[in-house]
């Protein structure tokens, strides 16, 4: 079942999948796992990357699988959900790192980690470092425990008997629909309360955020300690959805339907959770610029190399100034599957969800907002945008190293906040190749008195919004222009 239902892509989705997996692999190794690595005296911390770093093996699963979800239906030929095979599916180590023929030989029972074990680089990510459990034996239990509402949901519910959803995109509320959950409260003394009403746990919801709640409505007893996948009641948190949305109230039961349930308690902060990362801003600006410059890489894999353009906002074949703006500068409704006007921002959630960074939007000197109309903290350049509209995609950028594609819209790293953006103020930016720098502008076309900068300067020309340095010509040189064609200008920093 699982192989016909998964086996159908052609080979552009294959091609597609794999750089999305190479890209978003890279991200996982350069920017999650050293964090891990650094962050071993703080087990708040560690415990969260360790969820944000699953998160990205789910969506990198999920992209070779046309968006299916892990389950437990690989470990059984009927068609009815199996409470003990999911019970070794949610919670056991297993063969890993997976392959088929050990999985064969071992007579074994397929779980969550063997699946995902070959997209990450360490599975020390499988277990909370609070977790003393035995690691090295097949049988081990894991830190985190897949959610039951999720798995008997692939099955059409516990029964059978409703729609399956096996797909993420079947999940109708993703950023309030845990997937995996810590199954026991390290990190706010509840080592020995099971999973009980007021323990609170860390969890990673479907959209790819990671947060830590305050479990209400369990179906755990006090002396169900260690908590296992499922509890002895049968019902409720969290291993099963307690709200309704269809009809916004609480329930305790077996409840499982994507297209109206979801997880909703109470999120809290955890004392010492904040990352060696997050007290640096400017690093954690830097951060965010390079998770966003995987998801445009993703992005464009999916779509043969093109980049987000405002001819999203508006659907015009001619470049138009207003519709730019709006693009390059605004949040949109997020999470976006489907809009009339579509902004950069929205063009890149669904990525940047499937990474753990959606709030990666904003420079954490900013001001977040979750008002669609809010100014994110990243301003599209107007050049790349221009250029999208004769046609230009990825491989037409010559210069990709030195072609800025996002830039802050304020100096906030260099106390230059009220200066907007004139020259000699410096901003971090994100070029096209990916990497993230610090830019001090020279070529401005803004004035002093436009502040805050908009995406365009009332001028019309100059840095940032336009390249100001011509590499084709036979006497390379600055120019304060309109300058867009990819194949000849670029960005050259002041110093």
């Amino acid at each position: 079942m699982f192989s016909e239902v998964c086996g159908r892509e052609g080979l552009k989705l294959a091609r597609n999948a794999f750089i999305a997996t190479a890209v978003a692999l890279l991200f996982f190794a350069l920017f999650i796992q050293p964090i891990i690595a650094t962050s071993g005296k703080n087990p708040v911390s560690v415990c969260q990357e360790n969820l944000m770093g699953l998160g990205v093996a789910l969506t990198l699963y999920c992209g070779d699988y046309d968006d299916v979800l892990p389950s437990s239906v690989i470990n059984t030929l009927n068609k009815t959900w199996d409470p003990d095979r999911f019970s070794v599916f949610a919670s056991m180590r297993d063969v890993t790192p997976y392959s088929k023929s050990a999985y064969v030989n071992s007579n074994s029972v397929v779980s969550w980690p063997m699946l995902l074990s070959a997209y990450v680089k360490d599975e020390n990510v499988f277990w909370c470092p609070s977790d003393n459990t035995r690691r090295d034996v097949p049988y081990a239990w894991v830190s985190y425990y897949w959610k039951a509402a999720i798995d008997a949901a692939w099955f059409g519910g516990p029964d059978g008997t409703g729609p399956i959803c096996s797909r993420r995109t079947n999940f109708e509320f993703p950023e309030s629909q845990i997937v995996l959950y810590e199954r026991c409260g390290w990190h706010r003394g509840g080592q020995n309360q099971g999973l009980t009403d007021g323990v609170v746990i860390n969890c990673l919801f479907m959209d790819g955020r990671v947060s830590a709640v305050e479990i209400q409505n369990s179906g755990y007893a006090k002396k169900e300690v260690p908590a296992g996948p499922l509890p002895a009641s049968g019902v409720g948190e969290p291993a099963w959805f307690n709200y309704s949305y269809a009809d916004n109230k609480f329930s305790k039961g077996q409840n499982w339907n994507p297209c109206f349930w979801g997880d909703k308690m109470r999120e809290v902060d955890i004392p010492s959770a904040k990352t060696k990362e997050s007290r640096d801003p400017k690093i954690t600006c830097q951060s965010n610029l390079l998770a966003i410059g995987s998801a445009l890489r993703m992005y464009m894999s999916d779509w043969d190399g093109a980049l987000p353009t405002s001819a999203l906002y508006n659907h015009s074949s001619v470049w138009n100034p207003d519709d730019f703006t709006a693009f390059a500068s605004l949040r949109g409704v997020q999470p976006s599957y489907r809009s009339s006007k579509t902004t950069w921002p929205m063009a890149l959630n669904l990525y940047l969800r499937g990474l753990g960074k959606s709030n990666a939007i904003w420079c954490p000197l900013d001001d977040p907002s979750d008002n669609p109309s809010a100014v994110v903290s990243y301003y599209w350049k107007a050049a790349v945008d221009r250029a999208s509209f004769v046609g230009a995609r990825e491989f037409d950028f010559w210069y990709p190293s030195a072609q800025m594609v996002l830039y802050e819209r304020a100096g906030w790293h260099g106390n230059a906040k009220n200066k907007g953006l004139v020259n000699g103020v410096s901003i971090n930016c994100l070029y096209l190749d990916g990497h993230s720098a610090m830019f001090k502008i020279r070529d401005s076309g803004y004035a002093k008195k436009e502040i805050p900068a908009g995406p365009l300067p009332i001028s019309g020309v100059g840095e940032p919004a336009w390249f100001n340095y011509s590499y084709g010509s036979n006497r390379p040189q600055f120019n304060v222009g309109q300058n867009w064609d990819v194949r000849i200008w670029g960005d050259k920093n002041a110093n």
